[in-house]
């Protein structure tokens, strides 16, 4: 009976022992890291195409610090020309999917989309909202210029 004690015993001492070898330090692991997005808009203020009877632009998506992100809204917020709010249009992931061709931005890429507009206003503020493959929640915001109509 005492042979048994003492190997419970060395157990437990053996256990002890290695439950002081760990730390409490937060080491960074891959996880930590966090994709960065930017938007662009060219040609940036928009001219007024009188052709087409419409404001056209490319928006482009980029993330740049080598996490991929899955895009879940974009939100396009309009202000007229006296600074007003005057449109708030939302588009979820399948608008994204429609509109670029997918919600899913690789590390390191871009996506782009044409933007036409006929509403005349003078400047749209616009969020990319996803979320990282490390699970953190990411966004920019950009600013669309509108030349107004010369008549």
């Amino acid at each position: 009976m005492s042979k048994k004690l003492f190997y419970i015993f060395v157990f437990l001492i053996f256990v002890l022992f290695l439950s002081g070898c760990t730390t409490n330090e937060i080491v960074p692991g891959p996880n930590s890291q966090t994709a960065e997005l930017h938007i662009y808009f060219e040609p940036n203020p928009v001219p007024y195409n009188a052709i087409d009877e419409e404001w056209n632009c490319t928006i482009t998506i980029e993330e740049s610090n080598g996490i991929p992100v899955n895009l879940k809204s974009i939100t396009f917020l309009g202000y007229n020309w006296l600074d007003e709010l005057s449109l708030t249009l939302v588009l979820g992931t399948s608008d994204i999917q429609w509109w670029f061709g997918t919600s899913f931005l690789f590390s390191y890429s871009t996506i782009q989309a044409d933007i036409p507009t006929s509403t005349e206003r003078q400047y749209d503020m616009v969020t990319v909202e996803g979320i990282d493959s490390n699970g953190h929640q990411v966004e920019t915001t950009g600013r669309i210029n509108y030349l107004a109509i010369e008549y």
